[in-house]
């Protein structure tokens, strides 16, 4: 999975995503920054976090922070990033 083939969802401007179900990828760029959502549901699919980290550092974005949270059914990890 690149960043680079994200593609527009939805009648918001800016919103990226791709999604493998079950797993969901929502990027919100902003000026100078990008912040990324990954949530998966629970099951063989797995999406952790040092996976979504090192797809973020191999397209050249500095983390900047990021965090995981547990709902009832799903991961959901966010990452805010900068462009060096």
């Amino acid at each position: 999975m690149k960043l680079s083939n994200l593609r527009p969802v939805g009648s918001e401007s800016g919103r990226f995503s791709i999604t493998h179900f079950p797993i969901c990828v929502i990027v919100h760029p902003c000026p100078g920054d990008v912040q990324i959502e990954c949530s998966y549901s629970f099951g063989k699919y797995a999406c952790p976090l040092s996976r979504v980290l090192d797809i973020v550092l191999k397209e050249g974005l500095d983390v900047v922070n990021c965090t995981s949270t547990r709902t009832d059914d799903r991961f959901i990890h966010t990452t805010r990033s900068e462009v060096p």
